[in-house]
């Protein structure tokens, strides 16, 4: 299981151009790795990459595959008594 650091990301921040240049990808080819990855994004509008973050991606790009655990609630089935 990856580790990957909860520390406060750092920066600087880059756009999705930027990123994809920082990263020496096509542009078109780091928007589909964006879709296919759980890279996170930054910034009021959530359209900027954090430098740290882009290199965590490539250091250990299979830890971004991985979903969040989240506990989800238990379905009870609820039971009805025949009159």
């Amino acid at each position: 299981m990856c580790q990957m650091d909860k520390s406060a990301p750092v920066g600087p921040y880059h756009t999705t151009q930027s990123a994809a240049s920082y990263l020496d990808y096509n542009y078109d080819y780091f928007r589909t790795i964006v879709k296919k990855y759980r890279i996170p994004r930054r910034g009021p509008f959530n359209n900027r990459f954090a430098q740290s973050d882009l290199d965590a991606f490539m250091a250990d790009p299979q830890c971004f595959l991985e979903k969040p655990k989240v506990d989800l609630p238990v379905k009870r089935k609820i039971q009805t008594i025949p009159l």
